[in-house]
């Protein structure tokens, strides 16, 4: 499992250094705009990049739903009933995650409004 955890997160870093650098390139093409070329650029870039972040995160929860349901099966001391108690708190846990998310975007964008 630590191996499991360990892979997850040097994805997470792959993936946030992939944007870095992606980042860097778009500021760097963004000098030679005019304001309205820039602005829509950035609108652009934005809706990608949270396109992408999106798709990473769904492939990332399939992958940690999968490897629940690998352990689950392995586990012979758990009763359906209990398994399905876990995987109902891991979906929770999902959701609850998933809003956390979407309060400190709608409160960035409000910050960003101002």
């Amino acid at each position: 499992m630590k191996e499991f955890r360990e892979g997850q997160r040097a994805k997470r870093q792959a993936h946030v250094e992939k944007q870095q650098e992606e980042n860097k390139a778009f500021r760097e093409s963004l000098k030679d705009m005019t304001p309205e070329q820039r602005e829509a650029a950035m609108k652009a870039h934005r809706d990608q990049q949270m396109s992408e972040n999106k798709e990473f995160h769904e492939m990332m929860k399939a992958e940690n739903r999968a490897k629940l349901e690998e352990r689950l099966a392995a586990n012979p001391n758990l009763t359906e009933e209990q398994k399905n108690e876990i995987r109902a708190k891991f979906e929770a846990k999902q959701k609850e995650r998933e809003e956390a998310f979407k309060a400190r975007r709608e409160q960035k964008r409000s910050e960003r409004k101002k």
